[in-house]
């Protein structure tokens, strides 16, 4: 059985601070939930979210020995693949709202994986670590809060640590148009997964890259050269899609809202005020659509109205899968190999693709 222990009770954030929490010693840890928090000033904040107030989430051994080192939209994706939901982030832009973000940092296959799980007594000391700066334009000055959570076994009987899973962003790429690039992969550990996030405001993954295949030995084997539209359908049958998300918006008509799935299925606005509006989705282009508020003349409102907002769609925070152990049948033997790489043939200019690496790591790195 596991039980969510605190570490670091609530506590007020600087507007700017380094967060820095030590770890219990000789604990085994299956997952960190890392809670933040802000009000937004009282005109609204329809432009940040509490994942743009954060940098990274570091864990790191004796000062030094990097654990995990994810973005907070990473972390999501990876509770998202791991566990079939998405975060119970609390998203609200109305004035004097309070965001809440809920990060889940996993080392293990899953919440309580009995066998991948960090050991922090193979270390003399382990710390969580990360950045936080309050945007004081769109977030009330002083409200940043923080609460920080461990999940432990309460007996370790059926517990038997063999090593963790260590997760990492590798660098970011601009893409170019009608460009061939291959972004070259570590090789020390076998892997869990490698997944690609595939961002460009309003513009679909299938519009960015063409083609996606695993290269090895310099291109001496090729494996899985499927084009972008096979990658999104094995996406969408390896992993419990579609997924919903809600949230709060404070927008006026004719506005363009983003949303954290880069394929929308479905969108479903619903007035939360008294006011007798009328709201339609007049376009969906990408992560975006487009949402019309009319009066009951039928006049455009200019003046910005709280609506409950529900999507379904697909790719949390624009990433997909291009190696899974259920798709391979077993960990990735990247040891194998002289260089592997990932690569693919991109369409557009000015997009960002970002490597996320899961490696299977032995107890002590």
């Amino acid at each position: 059985m596991w039980v969510w222990r605190y570490i670091q009770p609530e506590k007020k954030l600087d507007d700017e601070e380094t967060v820095v929490i030590d770890l219990p010693k000789k604990e085994l840890i299956s997952a960190l939930k890392v809670k933040v928090s802000a009000t937004n000033i009282s005109g609204g904040n329809a432009v940040k979210l509490i994942h743009d107030l954060i940098d990274q989430f570091q864990v790191v051994g004796e000062g030094r020995t990097a654990l995990h080192v994810l973005p907070p939209w990473a972390e999501d994706y990876i509770y998202f693949v791991e566990q079939g939901d998405f975060p119970p982030h609390v998203f609200d832009e109305t004035g004097d709202a309070t965001q809440r973000g809920e990060f889940y940092i996993l080392f293990g296959r899953g919440l309580g994986d009995p066998e991948m799980i960090l050991d922090t007594g193979q270390y003399s000391g382990v710390q969580l670590r990360f950045k936080f700066e309050l945007d004081t334009s769109y977030f009330a000055s002083g409200s940043g809060k923080l609460e920080v959570l461990a999940l432990v076994p309460m007996v370790t009987e059926g517990v038997s640590p063999k090593g963790f899973v260590r997760r990492s962003t590798l660098l970011t790429r601009d893409t170019v148009a009608d460009k061939e690039y291959y972004h070259e992969l570590p090789i020390g550990l076998p892997y869990r997964r490698v997944s690609l996030r595939v961002y460009k405001s309003a513009t679909a993954i299938s519009s960015i890259l063409s083609k996606v295949w695993l290269r090895l030995n310099e291109g001496k084997i090729k494996y899985f050269e499927y084009n972008i539209a096979e990658w999104l359908e094995l996406n969408k049958y390896l992993y419990r899609y579609p997924i919903d998300i809600h949230a709060v918006r404070y927008r006026a008509d004719s506005a363009n809202v983003a949303t954290p799935l880069a394929e929308l299925e479905e969108v479903d606005p619903v007035v939360g005020s008294a006011n007798p509006y009328t709201l339609a989705v007049s376009a969906i282009n990408g992560n975006q659509y487009t949402l019309q508020v009319y009066d009951a003349a039928g006049s455009a409102v200019a003046a910005a109205s709280k609506i409950l907002e529900a999507i379904e769609g697909y790719f949390p925070w624009h990433c997909i899968s291009i190696i899974d152990e259920a798709h391979w049948g077993a960990p990735f033997p990247s040891t194998q190999f002289t260089k592997v790489e990932i690569a693919e043939i991109e369409s557009v200019a000015d997009a960002e693709v970002t490597p996320i690496l899961e490696e299977y790591a032995p107890l002590k790195i």
